[in-house]
């Protein structure tokens, strides 16, 4: 299973994923001074309310994150207790949307990954006009 983190200013958003199956969600306040341990007690605690294990039952973990202490936090977590480094979502990332803006670099991970989610169902409907966008990182989550 795949774990997905929205990391905001404020809140940090968590899904599991069972292939293209939203199991679980979360709702945790960000805080930027927390350490990948204390990450990981966290995230023990909500996975066990659904009866999942990291490292066990969730094997993967994606980020798109705004700030760049939780994002190190949550590297660190991956790497260690996954075995595997997260996917993390940032300036460079392929999904297949076109940031149309002066400097594309600028735009937050949140900004993009909410428009590849809603750009995805009109690529689904409309793939016979060649809309495939996204399939680089769909193929790199895949191989975690």
């Amino acid at each position: 299973m795949l774990l997905a983190a929205d990391v905001g200013n404020t809140e940090t958003v968590l899904g599991v994923f069972d292939g293209t199956t939203l199991a679980h969600t979360w709702r945790l306040s960000t805080r930027s001074e927390r350490t990948a341990d204390e990450l990981a007690l966290l995230l023990d605690g909500l996975l066990a309310h659904g009866g999942l294990r990291l490292g066990e039952d969730v094997t993967a973990l994606v980020v798109a994150s705004v700030v760049p202490d939780v994002t190190a936090a949550l590297r660190e977590l991956a790497e260690r207790l996954l075995g595997v480094p997260p996917t993390v979502v940032g300036p460079g990332t392929r999904t297949g949307v076109p940031i149309l803006t002066d400097n594309p670099r600028e735009v937050g991970a949140d900004r993009v990954v909410n428009t590849l989610a809603a750009f995805t169902p009109l690529r689904r409907s409309d793939d016979r006009r060649g809309l495939r966008h996204g399939h680089d990182l769909r193929r790199d989550l895949r191989a975690r």
